[in-house]
């Protein structure tokens, strides 16, 4: 599975000067997600609940600091907002100025927020998009390696609209390092495959006609 790459903590020392003395060690326990390769039939499994459940027996863990009065804030803005894509929200001028300030607190807060909400019984699909639609419209560069790492679990939750936000970060970064990230997904939602073939053709300069998933 991808590996998250911790790069986004402070050092102690910054800890104890004061920069983010509201920053609290948070450990978060993640599904061990397969990688389900591409396959004819529309539908890969019966019943795709189940077979998330499944994938999701398999866990680690890893902790970072986070700011939980600010990602609480954004949170909460998550929660009622309405998501059009290319239209930016209060909640997304709220992130980008928390992450001109310190973009790896920003992004820590970002990572927290999704794991809490991917990870509860009944799933805030709304604190989600959320999270999905601001990755998606930031660069490649601002979002590496934590973006793509989020992005290739909404595309294997059980709502569609989170999966497809997820397959909108990608095709928004426009970078061919997601390519084969892309070509190992397999959808038993028809369109959410075809967006996928759609992505995967761009993204390789190529025509779509003629290629089938």
């Amino acid at each position: 599975m991808d590996k998250y790459i911790s790069f986004i903590s402070r050092s102690e020392s910054n800890i104890e000067e004061g920069t983010f003395e509201k920053n609290k060690l948070i450990k978060f326990v993640i599904p061990e997600k397969k990688t389900r390769k591409r396959m004819n039939t529309a539908s890969t499994y019966e019943n795709e609940d189940k077979a998330i459940k499944e994938e999701s027996t398999k866990q680690e863990s890893f902790s970072i600091r986070v700011n939980v009065e600010y990602a609480n804030i954004l949170e909460s803005m998550f929660e009622s907002e309405f998501y059009e894509t290319g239209i930016s929200n209060p909640s997304e001028k709220y992130f980008l100025k928390w992450f001109y300030d310190d973009p790896m607190a920003a992004m820590n807060g970002l990572t927290k927020i999704f794991w809490d909400n991917y990870l509860l019984e009944g799933r805030r699909v709304n604190v989600l998009l959320g999270v999905l639609h601001i990755l998606s419209h930031m660069r490649y560069s601002q979002v590496y390696p934590v973006g793509p790492v989020i992005a290739g679990y909404a595309t294997s939750h059980m709502n569609n609209e989170v999966a497809e936000y997820g397959l909108k970060c990608y095709e928004n970064w426009e970078s061919a390092d997601v390519i084969s990230k892309l070509e190992a997904m397999s959808f038993s939602t028809v369109w959410l495959q075809e967006y996928a073939d759609e992505i995967i053709a761009e993204l390789k300069g190529e025509e779509l006609h003629g290629i089938t998933g």
